[in-house]
């Protein structure tokens, strides 16, 4: 690395571009003294100031001179003529090379100027207003130079709530608006520190009023997108249900009024019309609407789910699956190994072929249109004969038109944690994250609730030699003591955002020094951090347990499910699939009950008196008594179910005791384990007969 001295002299004796250039390069590998800064900035511009006399034009590079000022600085006039003069000629260019250095030379002379806020601001601006070749160009560029900057979100904030403001937006021409749009989700959303923020949460008031003026102003195309993208960059900052009401109330139903008429102006317009299937003929087909096919939690329940019904019989006589993708490629494209998991599904869940999918074909990442998408979708969905459309999406521009716009005769929204969703065009709700099997109500809607077995190739694929030792090396990175505990929780780094919680783990770890915690997942670790701190100030606890509280990014979560010991589920918002996927490996998951002790035990109570001919038949089959079961239930709900933030702290500290005593865990393991196989048979096929009940019954 170049010491400071060295770094210096070369800069004194640099002439030309090229020479001036290896300065800047040099720049970003040597540490420059806080003092100092100021003094190597005013060098730099004094030789880029002879440089632009001579007519020659330093590249956008220069702008990773902001690392050696403030925000503001005293104004050097020389560089405003120049920002000035390359503004108007990039305005008057139609040629994109030059369009691109004539920016360039902008930005670099607003910087050198003094106005770095200002330079960033007009970067910006510019970046948004420009095609998808000119963002692609600079995009790699500008995500690390806004890293190494520390830009706030503040900038692009500010630059935003103008052009997303909608006498702004609608002035401009279709393809500008949806450059706006492209610039946040393809360059400012992949910006490491913006991604995934809850600082997003901050445009969501100014994304509300865009969306109606868009809808009123009968640009439908534009709505569908921008709908995707509230729910994209504002869903993955949401943490509590309250959120999703709010999104629910001012996006979705707002959004299900307008898709109607919307609609029916553009079959006039057209002369087109898109009728829903009536056929009466059998198997009926049941069309499952998915974002986009990737491996994720969702797509695993699904599979799952799929693989139940399928294997049912009365299911399998009369219904038929397919599944329909939305093919969302501005969140990522298809998986080819999703495909074809999911075309070969009966290979791995034992049942005869697979599942037919339909996909949609590819167009521009940047200016595909989703208009154009959910109009084939409704085309789909009429020619493949489709009488029920299961979706688990909940708030997809796509989606909820063809939910508002009527697509089948009978349409469902399945629920992966979020509850508050609804609308009036729907006629089911069903979900697997539910507080009991069959009909229950939860936000004033009519749920079923089902139990979904995970394939066990998903959550617990077998160890091979290489997989064990990876575990091994992973687990010796995060603690060097063998017998240290490693606490962890792998998902959403939202959920984790809860004073409560966070206090929980804290407490637990001052407990048990030879302990960590692993936050495994993406979201604002920056924010909890500032939660950490001010839990430990305010309850005198020791400042190293911040030391054992590590933020991992994301993980791979069958290589940590077997790193991680104890899973410390989070609340008041629970962890899904990861948990469910943790919990597969026969691993403990210490949880904090959303229902009473008392709820618990008459819900049990009434599952052994519905199912006690099975129980009986399967305990016989598994060795054990009645009571037997009976017993691994109740030590089961007493050690791993907490009913208070003080309760759970109690709970965890008992349950790490057991590895002081492998044999107690051992056997507690192989209890559970029974009792799960058990139980999971008979929900299984409980569930499997209410959903063949429920979709006779809605299709009456």
């Amino acid at each position: 690395m170049p010491d400071f001295a060295r770094f210096y002299q070369d800069l004194l004796l640099s002439e030309g571009a090229f020479f001036l250039e290896n300065s800047l390069d040099a720049l970003l590998d040597t540490p420059i003294p806080q003092d100092k800064q100021l003094e190597i900035f005013k060098v730099f511009t004094s030789k880029a100031l002879h440089l632009f006399k001579k007519g020659e034009v330093l590249g956008i590079k220069y702008l990773y001179l902001g690392l050696l000022i403030p925000d503001m600085i005293a104004l050097d006039m020389d560089f405003e003529r120049y920002f000035s003069l390359a503004q108007q000629a990039m305005q008057a260019s139609n040629n994109p090379i030059e369009t691109r250095m004539f920016f360039e030379l902008a930005c670099i002379a607003k910087l050198m100027s003094g106005a770095k806020l200002e330079a960033l601001h007009f970067l910006t601006e510019q970046l948004c207003l420009q095609d998808s070749a000119f963002l692609c160009h600079y995009n790699a560029l500008i995500i690390d130079l806004f890293t190494r900057l520390k830009v706030p979100f503040s900038t692009p904030k500010c630059v935003l709530d103008k052009l997303l403001n909608p006498a702004y937006f609608l002035a401009h021409n279709h393809k500008t608006q949806r450059n706006i749009l492209n610039a946040q989700l393809h360059l400012l959303w992949n910006v490491p520190h913006f991604f995934a923020s809850k600082e997003w949460l901050g445009l969501y008031g100014t994304y509300k009023v865009l969306f109606m003026a868009l809808l009123e102003a009968n640009a439908l195309d534009h709505a569908l997108f921008l709908q995707f993208l509230i729910y994209h960059v504002c869903g993955n900052a949401f943490s509590d249900e309250a959120q999703w009401e709010d999104f629910n109330t001012h996006i979705t139903l707002i959004a299900s009024k307008h898709y109607p008429r919307l609609f029916q102006q553009y079959l006039a317009s057209h002369a087109k019309s898109y009728p829903y299937c009536l056929d009466r003929s059998t198997p009926i087909v049941i069309g499952i609407l998915r974002d986009r096919l990737v491996e994720n939690s969702p797509f695993k329940v699904e599979c799952s789910l799929m693989a139940m019904l399928t294997k049912h019989p009365a299911f399998s006589a009369r219904f038929k699956i397919k599944v329909f993708s939305m093919d969302y490629d501005e969140k990522s494209p298809n998986d080819p190994q999703a495909i074809a998991l999911l075309q070969n599904l009966g290979e791995w869940a034992s049942f005869e072929g697979g599942i037919e999918l339909i996909t949609l074909p590819t167009g521009d990442a940047f200016y595909q249109s989703h208009l154009e998408k959910a109009l084939r979708l409704k085309e789909l969905l009429h020619a493949h004969q489709v009488r029920v459309l299961i979706s688990p999406n909940n708030g997809y521009g796509i989606s909820d038109f063809l939910l508002a716009t009527r697509s089948s005769a009978v349409q469902i929204y399945y629920s992966h944690g979020n509850k508050a969703y609804h609308l009036d065009t729907l006629e089911g709700y069903m979900t697997h994250i539910a507080p009991t099997i069959g009909a229950y109500s939860e936000s004033n809607l009519p749920y079923l609730g089902i139990f979904v077995p995970m394939l066990s190739f998903f959550y617990n694929p077998p160890l091979d030699a290489y997989s064990q030792h990876l575990i091994k090396k992973t687990r010796s990175f995060y603690v060097s003591n063998p017998d240290a505990l490693i606490l962890g929780t792998i998902g959403r780094l939202t959920k984790l955002d809860s004073l409560e919680f966070l206090h929980s783990v804290l407490e637990i770890l001052h407990q048990v020094p030879q302990s960590v915690y692993l936050a495994c997942g993406i979201g604002p670790n920056q924010a909890i951090q500032e939660k950490l701190e001010q839990l430990i100030q305010k309850h005198s606890l020791p400042p190293s347990l911040l030391e054992r509280f590590k933020f991992v990014g994301y993980v791979d979560a069958h290589l940590y499910g077997h790193v991680i010991d104890l899973f410390l589920d989070t609340f008041p918002m629970q962890q899904g699939e990861s948990k469910a996927e943790f919990s597969a490996k026969n691993k403990l998951v210490l949880t904090l009950s959303e229902s009473t002790p008392q709820a618990r035990q008459e819900n049990f109570n009434a599952f052994v008196r519905t199912h006690m001919p099975a129980i009986q038949e399967l305990c016989v089959a598994h060795a054990i008594s009645l009571e037997d079961y009976q017993r691994y239930y109740h030590q089961e709900a007493q050690s791993v179910i907490a009913f208070s933030p003080k309760d759970y702290v109690g709970k965890a500290l008992e349950l790490l005791k057991l590895w002081q005593s492998p044999d107690r865990l051992q056997t507690m393991l192989e209890e559970r384990s029974i009792l799960r196989v058990i139980t999971q048979k008979i929900k299984a096929k409980q569930s499997a007969d209410l959903v063949v009940k429920y979709l006779e019954q809605l299709l009456g």
